[in-house]
């Protein structure tokens, strides 16, 4: 099963998971109820109309905790972003 995470925007994170009972539990991390669907952007079906992956979003100061119950490893806990502007290296005279 594939699980993957990333932000969107600076207050919150998107998980991608292919397990149910994992998604409750981000979702329980969040604070939603576990039987809602107030968590969840998205729900992928298969062409047989079976649930297959959930997509749920959590604000990123549980991002900790959800990296932990994803089984994915947290490298540091600041994510840096480069924006380019064109102006790189260049002096303003």
């Amino acid at each position: 099963m594939k699980n993957y995470a990333w932000r969107l925007g600076r207050k919150d994170g998107v998980a991608y998971i292919e397990d149910r009972k994992l998604a409750m539990e981000i979702l329980k991390i969040e604070g939603s109820r576990p039987h809602s669907t107030g968590g969840i952007m998205a729900t992928y079906y298969s062409p047989r109309g079976k649930e297959f992956a959930w997509q749920v979003r959590f604000r990123i100061e549980h991002w900790g905790l959800v990296m932990q119950a994803l089984g994915i490893e947290v490298m540091s806990q600041h994510c840096h972003s480069m924006k380019g502007n064109g102006s790189q290296g260049k002096k303003k005279s």
